[in-house]
């Protein structure tokens, strides 16, 4: 719920609600849009459907509803330390939005990157964080590493290590394979794709561990 929505369901401002003649659907009078107000797991919601067309509206709540619920239950796994990449990602971009002041090309960055990890190793998202191991990391990295630049590797590694971050934050996992991969160096590619050494041998890149 942001400020505005909160501001208008100040007790001061209840009698600008009407209740409907559906479970968790109110209308806020003098725009005559539609709210959700839905309990799940001890939260209250409250939240605009942004219409003021019951049929809309109906539909908007039930996905609403749907959408909290699957959420909450997800939580609870979290709580218990049984935390998917999935649910790592979701409660990385929750804070990247969460944060004061962040662009909206930030959020779009961070979300490219997600998206890019998931796509680079398809079988991520319903792994277990407590799964990933480091063999895992080191055969995703080298494959992932061939063919990508340096730039987009290593962001795309370092949305890896804050995923796994997390999951030792909320208990899911004591350390951070993750780490075992090198990031890329700042070689340029040739023809086939390759990534070359540059002078010097600032750009030769490889991994660490075994």
């Amino acid at each position: 719920m942001n400020e505005a929505e909160a501001r208008l369901a100040r007790p001061a401002n209840r009698s600008l609600w009407r209740k409907t003649q559906f479970a968790n659907l109110i209308r806020y009078v003098p725009s005559g849009t539609f709210f959700a107000r839905i309990r799940v797991g001890g939260k209250l919601i409250r939240r605009s459907l942004k219409t003021d067309f019951l049929p809309v509206a109906k539909l908007r709540l039930a996905d609403l509803e749907k959408r909290e619920r699957r959420l909450a239950s997800s939580d609870r796994e979290v709580g218990k330390g049984r935390m998917t990449f999935e649910d790592a990602a979701r409660i990385h971009l929750e804070r990247v939005d969460g944060k004061p002041g962040i662009k909206p090309r930030t959020r779009d960055y961070h979300r490219q990157q997600l998206k890019a990890l998931f796509r680079s190793w398809p079988e991520l998202p319903g792994m277990m964080l407590r799964d990933l191991s480091k063999t895992g990391c080191l055969t995703w990295g080298g494959r992932f590493r061939a063919k990508a630049s340096a730039s987009t590797f290593n962001h795309t590694l370092g949305i890896l290590r804050q995923l796994v971050e997390l999951g030792i934050e909320h208990g899911a996992r004591y350390d951070n394979p993750a780490k075992a991969v090198s990031r890329g160096g700042r070689g340029r590619r040739t023809v086939s794709g390759k990534q070359t050494a540059s002078v010097g041998g600032r750009g030769r890149v490889g991994m660490v561990g075994g």
